[in-house]
């Protein structure tokens, strides 16, 4: 008889905390079009092993990285990880990040507020067609995303993630008193610009 083996979801092998370290061998490189055997040498490997496959694989997952004919490049997500303008900025990326891999969204929504099950690893096969000789590696990977992600605590609850971007708010001094505007961190385009100025043209009485 010929065995079949059960084709499994693509998930997170690695938790965040380990794909970011790869992601910062790669950004030590150059950060674009890292060659292959570049990598493998950093890690002390000779050969692509199956932690390496877990490595460039949870990266994907969580968007830090892109491949293309072995080369490696890392995402505005991971450079933005890698030097962020603020902690909180930081914190966002880092809970953005976790949402990331479509599993990790699902398996989110299902619990979040609630403990995260014991049983998490057959819930992961039998609802989520997960490969039963990778959903205890699986699990284990979404626990460790969630507390270094910090939406884990030792309560074990799932916390609802506040992805807002970071805000600053700008005093503005007017011909009669102040005003204030409330600016995303991270500034704002051009045509954002436009459209404030076409507000403030509005309310101009």
């Amino acid at each position: 008889m010929r065995r079949t083996f059960q084709k499994s979801r693509p998930y997170p092998p690695i938790g965040i905390e380990e794909a970011l370290k790869f992601a910062e061998i790669i950004d030590k490189f150059g950060g674009r079009n890292v060659p292959e055997p570049i990598l493998l040498k950093a890690l002390g490997l000779n050969t692509k092993t199956k932690s390496f496959w877990a490595k460039t694989a949870g990266a994907k997952q969580f968007d830090l990285i892109t491949a293309d004919s072995k080369t490696y490049t890392l995402t505005e997500r991971a450079r933005a990880l890698l030097r962020p303008k603020s902690e909180s900025e930081r914190k966002n990326l880092l809970r953005e990040t976790f949402l990331a891999p479509k599993l990790y969204k699902g398996i989110y929504e299902r619990f979040k507020g609630k403990p995260i099950p014991d049983t998490l690893s057959n819930i992961l096969y039998h609802d989520y067609s997960m490969n039963k000789n990778v959903s205890n590696d699986a699990a284990g990977a979404f626990i460790e995303s969630a507390k270094f992600a910090g939406l884990l605590g030792h309560d074990n609850v799932l916390k609802e993630s506040d992805t807002k971007s970071p805000t600053i708010t700008v005093p503005i001094k007017l011909s009669k008193g102040m005003a204030s505007i409330i600016l995303p961190e991270i500034g704002i385009t051009q045509k954002d610009s436009e459209r404030l100025q076409r507000l403030i043209d509005i309310y101009v009485l």
